[in-house]
């Protein structure tokens, strides 16, 4: 199974690529995937190319794709008037909806596909799958917890969740260009539910609640009315549903993964086990993390020179919401921030918290960035080290890093990185992982290696509230908008300043 990641720039060029890669010479004019196998190519989405705005791309990539599977076949290109039949090829593909535009494909592209229209979920159907979550973080509780408590998460959820996704809606408006608001991000909020170990109360499971929602819809939003209006839509809710956190005599200001006490190791550097297991500890005020983030500061400075950071309130709540979102799976982030902010520095010392290995790599040439991307890949996917990349907006001008990042975010694989030799050389050295982590058991080591991939590659963009990422190219690259999370940093108040 391999899959190809498209965006609004996808050519022709990218999925020839792509079969040069994959399929080999089996005999006279006849290729197909290595070893005589049946590949099945899945690619996503379909509708970008269409949001091209060259008209030369807009047919390129379909059109290629009508004639592959038209003709079964392709043009060898570095032998010219070459004809390569293509053999034991099956592709699914998906066209995404996107936010209610009718995006419709050549008809004689389509009718090679069996199509399958996939209703937005709404009602019923979406009620379902919250029940399952809210009843799941209820049976993970004590039993002096109110049996309604799932049905009250269900309601708040779903209620936040709706006018969220009719109210902030992406539109041309500043600011609203990068609204993705989907179903993933309501899961996490029932993720971090159950991360608070000492939940002991209604009172508690309200505030965690609440907290959650705003970690999760608020964090990302850059306008200041947008981000006013749902917190306090979200804290109407939350006294509506849960009444007695009003009422409650102390509530934590916020919940946190950094502990307020140091642990480290034996050498002094902080805990890298510490991503295994994601624990939620209550914070009375930021100020109480300032031991914690000053002891592991004066080590980076010792280990790593001096790192410019003040750490102010401010400061230290957004390296807290950094460090929180590196403990994630998909830990990747983007933080937003006005010109003159640490952004950068923030972001090392976030990945030196988490245990990451900071890599700085070239990014002036794609063959230079590819080839050191090579080895971080065999580093996280073969040896499971942890890795920190740090990008600024400077480093997204070209569009092959921004295809690179589109694919890499959105699944976690690059699929013309390695030639088909390279690959199969790393998957044979990653059977005796597998052996051990997963003993007897049939594990496909290409899934294996790309999990590893995903959980140990973290990737944190630093960017300006008008970047191009966040307007302009917002649709055109959704999967590292998707599948990170976004942090952004307010303007400097006067009492900081």
């Amino acid at each position: 199974v391999k899959r190809i990641v498209l965006n609004g720039h996808s050519s022709s060029s990218t999925l020839h690529q792509f079969m040069q890669v994959n399929f080999h010479h089996r005999q006279g004019y006849s290729y197909g995937p290595k070893n005589g196998k049946v590949m099945n190519l899945c690619i996503d989405d379909l509708h970008l190319p269409l949001r091209s705005h060259t008209a030369k791309q807009q047919c390129g990539f379909h059109e290629y794709l009508r004639q592959l599977m038209d003709s079964k076949g392709m043009f060898n290109l570095a032998k010219p008037n070459e004809w390569c039949a293509v053999e034991d090829l099956t592709i699914f593909a998906t066209l995404a909806n996107d936010h209610g535009s009718c995006m419709e494909l050549d008809p004689r592209l389509q009718r090679h596909f069996v199509t399958i229209s996939i209703p937005p979920l709404k009602g019923q159907s979406l009620n379902a799958i919250v029940t399952v979550w809210a009843e799941g973080v209820a049976s993970a509780l004590p039993a002096s917890f109110p049996p309604t408590l799932s049905k009250d998460l269900l309601c708040a959820s779903l209620e936040v969740y709706g006018s969220v996704s009719e109210a902030l809606k992406a539109s041309t408006m500043p600011g609203r260009h990068h609204y993705l608001f989907s179903l993933g991000q309501l899961a996490s909020v029932y993720q971090g539910l159950v991360q608070w170990s000492s939940l002991s109360s209604v009172e508690e499971m309200g505030f965690l609640w609440s907290h959650e929602m705003n970690r999760a819809f608020v964090d990302g939003i850059c306008r200041d009315a947008d981000s006013k209006w749902l917190r306090s839509f979200i804290d109407s809710v939350s006294n509506r549903v849960f009444p007695s956190v009003r009422d409650a005599p102390v509530v934590p200001i916020a919940l946190s993964t950094i502990p307020i006490r140091v642990q480290t190791t034996q050498d002094g550097s902080p805990n890298s086990q510490a991503s295994v297991e994601v624990v939620l500890y209550p914070v009375s005020q930021w100020a109480d993390l300032l031991p914690f983030l000053g002891h592991h500061l004066a080590r980076y400075s010792e280990e790593h020179g001096p790192l410019p950071l003040v750490l102010s309130t401010e400061v230290i709540k957004h390296i807290a919401k950094l460090h929180r979102a590196l403990k994630f799976q998909r830990g990747n982030c983007i933080i937003i921030g006005s010109l003159g902010q640490p952004l950068v520095s923030m972001a090392k010392f976030a990945h030196y918290l988490v245990g990451h290995t900071l890599q700085t790599m070239d990014r002036s040439k794609e063959c230079a960035f590819k080839d050191y991307l090579r080895s971080l890949f065999r580093q996280a996917g073969l040896e499971g080290k942890k890795i920190g990349i740090i990008l600024e907006e400077r480093d997204l001008s070209s569009g092959w890093m921004m295809d690179i990042l589109n694919s890499l975010l959105a699944c976690g694989e690059l699929p013309m990185l390695f030639s088909s030799d390279e690959m199969d050389g790393l998957l044979e050295a990653l059977i005796p992982s597998i052996k051990r982590d997963f003993p007897g058991e049939e594990v496909d080591p290409l899934h294996y290696f790309t999990a590893r991939i995903v959980s140990n590659l973290k990737i944190i963009l630093c960017l300006t509230p008008d970047s191009a990422l966040l307007e302009s190219q917002a649709h055109d690259f959704p999967g590292i908008l998707r599948f990170t999370h976004l942090v952004r940093m307010s303007d400097w108040t006067n009492q900081f300043l």
